[in-house]
């Protein structure tokens, strides 16, 4: 897929092809629709570039579900760390 966007609108934006990539994959992200990994192939990143980005950003480095911390907190209660 190929986005477009017009170079005038690019330029009030303060974007270049790198920075708009990035920011689209990070909103996306952002709203748990991409992974990570996704985010590097999209804008090139390497994995300590995507972690100080996501840092500076405030976004988490990865997101967990309820789901995956219930059964985290089961596993430490069953091996009586908890």
């Amino acid at each position: 897929m190929t986005i477009t966007i017009p170079d005038a609108i690019a330029k009030d934006a303060g974007l270049d092809e790198k920075s708009a990539a990035l920011e689209f994959a990070l909103t996306l992200y952002s709203q748990q629709r991409i992974s990570g990994s996704q985010v590097r192939r999209i804008t090139g990143l390497g994995y300590f570039d995507f972690l100080e980005v996501v840092k500076q950003r405030g976004l988490p480095s990865c997101y967990v579900s309820d789901e995956e911390v219930l059964r985290d907190i089961a596993t430490l209660k069953e091996l009586k760390v908890l």
